[in-house]
């Protein structure tokens, strides 16, 4: 398989090193800034994306950490296979998804198999689910 770099960061910070991309330019690796550690992590552990501001929170297994990117720069490097805009601030892996409750009419919540939390779709990505 062959790869090439791309740069995490659409500011061309100093401090954001660049990560291998597919050859099918979907990034497979992932540079994650919590406090003073910075963790690079396999996108499959990802459970979702959340933007926050100009940064995006990412919520794993492990904890949550940011990722210094604009959402929608962040999504066109994911393969849509697997990640899932689910709101206009949510991104999912479909991989971690255990499970879509729509209990009440126009309602619809995600759980994921790790998390305790319900994430709520918008009416807009509902289609996805139905």
């Amino acid at each position: 398989m062959v790869t090439e770099k791309i740069n995490l960061n659409t500011d061309n910070e100093a401090d954001v090193s660049p990560t291998l991309v597919s050859s099918a330019n979907n990034l497979k690796r992932l540079k994650i800034h919590h406090g003073d550690k910075i963790w690079i992590l396999p996108v499959e552990s990802i459970i979702y994306f959340q933007a926050h501001g100009r940064y995006v929170k990412v919520f794993t297994a492990q904890g949550e950490g940011l990722v210094r990117k604009a959402l929608k720069n962040l999504l066109l490097q994911l393969s849509p296979d697997s990640f899932w805009q689910v709101h206009r601030s949510t991104v999912i892996n479909i991989d971690h998804l255990d499970y879509v409750y729509n209990g009440e009419p126009e309602k619809m919540h995600l759980h994921m198999k790790i998390l305790p939390d319900a994430i709520p779709v918008s009416r807009s990505f509902s289609h996805l689910f139905k």
